[in-house]
């Protein structure tokens, strides 16, 4: 019978993983994922609610200049700003130029028709 002895066969066992758990590294590695997967995902939300809010106001600001073109006193929300301008093209021809402004934003409708009134 013979003995075998292999060289550094202590070392071997040193560099031996527990199968039991997770090392340092591996854990620091998935959170550091993590945190950026969920500055992704918040990141996304705000833009979302963002982009909501455009979205609003920019329906608010066709339906003021809807109602100015019709005519009708549309209720207007605190901030809020419409100004009209009249331009005649002609005899009976006129242009109106509708700005609808909030905050830093400003919205420009125009409108070319006869004056009020008048038939071609």
């Amino acid at each position: 019978m013979s003995i075998f002895i292999r060289p550094g066969g202590h070392a071997l066992q040193k560099h031996q993983r527990n199968n039991g758990g997770f090392t340092l590294p591996e854990v620091l590695v998935s959170l550091l994922l993590s945190v950026f997967l969920v500055q992704i995902i918040c990141q996304w939300g705000v833009l979302t609610i963002r982009s909501q809010q455009r979205i609003e106001e920019n329906q608010f600001a066709v339906y003021l200049a809807q109602a100015v073109l019709a005519e009708t006193e549309p209720e207007i929300s605190e901030g809020w700003r419409i100004s009209v301008e009249k331009i005649p093209l002609g005899n009976t021809l006129q242009e109106q130029e509708i700005t609808v402004q909030y905050e830093n934003q400003e919205w420009h409708f125009y409108y070319a028709g006869t004056s009020e009134g008048e038939s071609i």
